[in-house]
């Protein structure tokens, strides 16, 4: 057997939680996530501690002999607390039965290993969500080592010294222990990650949106510091994530104890601090409840307020009573309040609430608050009742409110609870809820009706239930193993019918009904389709591979490619029960954490891909479903008919190892179908290879393992998020995209230097170009030859009034700039065009030296006009700057207009000659409507101006359907191929 050293350090990839820290940090960070996160680190913890307490027989970790309390002599076993994961991690909503069963297991085996036989308590380590300074076990077990190590040890032995010895052993910065126990490090790591999970302040730096941390961010780096001048005992000083402090809530909030002035106490340690720190809070708590949604609280007009009984319910005024935006009246929020004073009983009296009597209960769900509050008064797993807890009522009422809470705890949450002792109230209810939801059915998903909404909250809900009932089911049926802890007496005929009974709602009513919503005519809105579509997916949550059919899998596959090509999954959360922004208005986006959304389609890929093997007609119907969902050319499901005329294509996976799960149809090139692509061409490097099979051309081809779709080798996603906001999109994203939020596209090609999509239905191409670094004043031959005479020399008798009108000017306005223009005569020219380099400032590290100035010198009546020569999208561009006369001028020039006077003529100028450029990236966008019109370039109207009457491009504006008022007016020109600015050569 191998040591326990190797085994945790060749294991560090799956016990480190440096990857699920990492990943769970750069998604949405909701409540469900949170409690998801918290039971995946609490699993880790666990296995760790086991592997830990296995003696190996080759070469035994002497921290493994210790901890386990098999060491020689008079030592005892070492365990560590949950603490705060069986006290704010139960207030933490978890959606998935098997996470929640998975949740109490952990708890049961931590009660396990810190509890003997006898009754008595193990020594625990590591309780950082207590302090960060080492105690207790700490102390005893590094003074172990330190004997067992022969590690020095201070002299004399006091409490101080001796804390001081072990946070330096515990935290690396005396590497003495660490360097001789690696096993040691990587444990400490995994606990204390575990424990940050649950109760930790922010682990992460306010980061830009979409921002992905790395495993190696996640790494902890350990130092040791004084807790202040006046107090030298060290503590831990532990960061990551680009050096941001690990810190804890206060550990007030981790107290177990459950007397009302703690917990009230608890409640304000932690409502005072951070979004994170709130989320940590019951929603299901009525102090909390009453205290985030009240209206007086709101408005910041009242101090936190009690609400522990019916007696604090009755003395709440109707300011302080919620109404969560008026959909309940006070007299219905005063008794729904009340139910949340009777934790075990609260279940079946919500439902009860919402199901039965005035209707405008129910539509009140379509609200983000009370969904919150509801989901938590079922889905938060509640105080965990240990397997030793053998206490029985003797007084009633039960005075002692700890004794209270103890007594109503459960071994494997509340729901289960529910299920095991009483289904019918909740079952029924669900099934009511779900039924009269349906019945109010509009059509369609209407964003200010109360029914969309409604019916798609009641639908999470019934495939939540409905979870939670199989699971129950699946434990208490499974051949050859006792019922699990908590469903002992669980009448399983009960729970089967009502579980068939909410299926058959959801098959035969709910999701007919959603893909009506979403059919391409009806259904125009890409925001409601991505809604729609994640309820579809989350509709099939509950399905195991024996359920799987033609339209469970057509469903699954068609909606997740939908949602990647065209919804932005943000990490920004929602489930902050004390963001009343608009009490009234049902969650945003897709309505659901989007953690649950990325579950099921991981969990499902496995089936998926099985069934597709299995049932090849199936899978080749539901690939020609997902290119019509893909492409906007049809539903998912289609008449025979019209499938008699389009012959379906046979789908499948490329023939690699590498490649399973990529799926091409018999059209595609023999040898991409085969994989034999793949295989090395004579002569080829590696370079090469990897070159060709990553770039391989592909007609139309599904990646099931990352619902991925590929039309025509372009990749279908979002059209990026700093595109959306360019100023130069500004016009097409309202006049074209009706001012949506994102758009779908297909990425044409990527260069080094530019970026260029397809919007995908549009006949639109985006480019987005790189800032140009090249320094043209340093490259020989740039500008055009023709501009060979230098300005004043050489001028004939006839062209001294290019000088009369420029030469006392020129040092003002472009100090130090040489013009040159073409030796051509022109004497009797309107105009004389002259060009030159201004040097810019000396600022940090930009690589322009000079900006190109054009300058025009109108003969009669006198003007000059100053441009700088622009590179946009690797053309070249005028940017009009000064102008001497503003009256004669083709444009209004920016900025307060100021008298002087330019060849003898006194007038008002605008504008600062004097101005630099610097490289900038720009956006290019083209449209090709139909080959009559050809392809156009959008050109912004600030190359436009001085160029063309201001009067003119209003006009365009007008034919264009353009709001003049836009912030940036744009014009579409035919064929712009060549640079419009002709000094730099092509």
């Amino acid at each position: 057997m191998f040591s326990f050293s190797y085994c945790v350090s060749r294991s560090s990839d799956c016990l480190l939680p440096l990857n699920p820290s990492a990943a769970t940090s750069s998604v949405q960070q909701s409540r469900g996530l949170v409690g998801i996160r918290t039971t995946a680190f609490a699993c880790g913890a666990c296995v760790a501690d086991a592997i830990a307490r296995v003696k190996c027989i080759d070469d035994p970790s002497p921290f493994s002999l210790h901890y386990s309390g098999q060491n020689e002599g008079p030592t005892r076993p070492y365990g560590f607390e949950s603490g705060s994961f069986e006290s704010l991690a139960a207030n933490l909503p978890i959606y998935d039965p098997k996470l929640t069963a998975l949740r109490f297991q952990c708890l049961d085996y931590m009660r396990g290993m810190t509890i003997r036989d006898d009754g008595t308590w193990n020594p625990t380590i590591f309780n950082f969500d207590n302090s960060l300074t080492p105690h207790g076990g700490d102390l005893e077990i590094m003074n172990h080592l330190s004997i067992e190590l022969a590690l020095p040890r201070p002299y004399p032995v006091t409490e101080s010294s001796m804390i001081t010895h072990a946070a330096r052993l515990i935290s690396a910065q005396n590497g003495a222990l660490t360097e001789i126990l690696p096993e040691f490090e990587y444990f400490r790591d995994i606990i204390f990650h575990f424990k940050h999970s649950v109760s930790g302040a922010a682990s992460t730096p306010n980061v830009e949106e979409g921002y992905i941390w790395l495993p190696t961010d996640a790494t902890l780096k350990w130092t040791v510091k004084p807790i202040s001048e006046e107090n030298k005992t060290l503590q831990y000083q532990v960061t990551a994530f680009r050096g941001t402090l690990q810190e804890f809530v206060d550990p007030s909030a981790v107290n177990k104890e459950n007397s009302p002035q703690n917990a009230f106490n608890s409640f304000l340690s932690l409502f005072s601090k951070s979004k994170i720190s709130r989320n940590k809070l019951s929603c299901a708590d009525p102090t909390n409840i009453v205290n985030s949604c009240g209206d007086k609280f709101v408005k910041g007009k009242a101090k936190p307020v009690s609400v522990k009984n019916e007696d604090d319910i009755l003395h709440l005024t109707n300011e302080e009573l919620p109404t969560f935006g008026g959909v309940l009246t006070p007299a219905d929020s005063e008794r729904f309040l009340q139910f949340f004073t009777v934790p075990y009983l609260r279940i079946p009296l919500i439902l009860d609430f919402f199901a039965n009597g005035d209707p405008g209960r129910l539509v009140a769900l379509k609200t983000k608050s009370l969904q919150l509050i509801v989901d938590a008064a079922l889905f938060e797993p509640g105080l965990w009742k240990p397997a030793d807890f053998f206490e029985q009522v003797t007084e009633i009422p039960i005075v002692n409110e700890e004794k209270l809470q103890h007594m109503l705890s459960t071994p494997i949450g509340t729901l289960f609870n529910e299920i095991a002792k009483s289904p019918d109230v909740l079952t029924s209810c669900v099934i009511k809820m779900l039924e009269r939801a349906v019945d109010m059915d509009v059509g369609r998903y209407v964003e200010t009706s109360s029914s969309g909404p409604l019916i798609l909250y009641t639908s999470r809900l019934a495939v939540r239930i409905e979870g939670f009932l199989k699971f129950a089911l699946r434990q208490c049926n499974t051949v050859g193993q006792p019922r699990p802890r908590g469903l002992e007496f669980m009448e399983t005929w009960k729970v089967e019918k009502a579980m068939k009974a909410i299926r058959k709602t959801l098959d035969e009513k709910v999701i007919p009904m959603l893909e009506y919503w979403i059919d391409p005519v009806r259904c125009k809105k890409v925001d409601h389709s991505n809604l729609v579509h994640a309820h579809l997916i989350y509709l099939f949550k509950n399905y195991t591979y024996e359920e799987f059919d033609y339209r469970s899998i057509s469903v699954l596959l068609t909606s997740q490619v939908y949602l990647s090509i065209n919804h932005r999954f943000s990490n920004k959360a929602y489930d902050d029960l004390a963001d009343s922004s608009d009490p009234s208005k049902p969650p945003p986006s897709i309505q659901i954490a989007q953690s649950e959304i990325f579950d099921i389609i991981q969990s499902k890929r496995y089936h998926m891909l099985q069934y597709m093997k299995e049932n090849p007609d199936d899978a080749n119907a539901a690939m020609e479903a997902v290119v019509r969902i893909a492409t906007g050319t049809g539903p998912r499901a289609i008449n025979d008919s019209k499938t008699k005329l389009m012959k379906q294509r046979n789908w499948k996976s490329i023939g690699h190892p590498s490649c399973y799960g990529r799926f091409v149809p018999d059209t595609e090139d023999e040898k991409l179908r085969d994989g034999s692509y793949r295989k090395p061409k004579q002569g080829e490097s590696f370079e090469q290879w990897m070159l060709r099979v990553t770039t391989k051309e592909v007609g139309i081809e599904m990646n099931v393992q990352i619902s991925e779709f590929t039309l025509q080798n372009h990749k279908m996603m979002l059209l990026d998020p700093s595109i959306m906001k360019h100023k130069d999109f500004q016009y097409t994203k309202k006049t074209v995209l009706a001012d949506a939020s994102d758009v779908a596209c297909a990425e044409v090609v990527h260069t080094a230097n530019r970026y260029h999509w397809r919007l995908v239905g549009q006949r639109y191409d985006v480019m987005s170009w790189a800032p140009d670094k090249r320094n043209y004043y340093e490259i020989k031959g740039v500008l055009n030859r023709d501009y060979s005479r230098k300005f004043p020399n050489n001028l004939r008798n006839g062209e001294t009034w290019i000088a009369e009108v420029l030469l006392e000017k020129l040092p003002l306005i472009l100090p130090g700039v040489s013009l040159y223009m073409t030796p051509n005569d022109q004497s009797n020219m309107p105009y004389a065009h002259l060009y030159g380099w201004m040097e810019n400032p000396s600022v940090g590290d930009i690589p322009f030296s000079h900006t190109l100035k054009e300058v025009f010198v109108s003969h009669n009546p006198p003007v000059v006009t100053v441009f700088n020569v622009k590179e946009y999208g690797r053309r070249h561009l005028r940017t009009l700057e000064y102008t001497s006369n503003m009256s004669l001028c083709l444009h209004e020039v920016d900025g307060e207009p100021y008298p002087d006077r330019v060849g003898g003529v006194l007038a008002m100028s605008g504008g600062i000659p004097m101005t630099t450029l610097s490289p900038e990236p720009s956006l290019i966008i083209t449209r090709a409507l139909n080959a009559e019109m050809g392809t156009q370039t959008l050109i912004p109207s600030r190359f436009m101006a001085g160029l063309l009457p201001d009067c003119l491009i209003d006009k365009m504006c007008e034919l264009y359907n353009l709001d003049e008022h836009d912030d940036v007016p744009c014009i579409y020109f035919v064929n712009v191929l060549q640079p419009i600015h002709r000094h730099l050569t092509p």
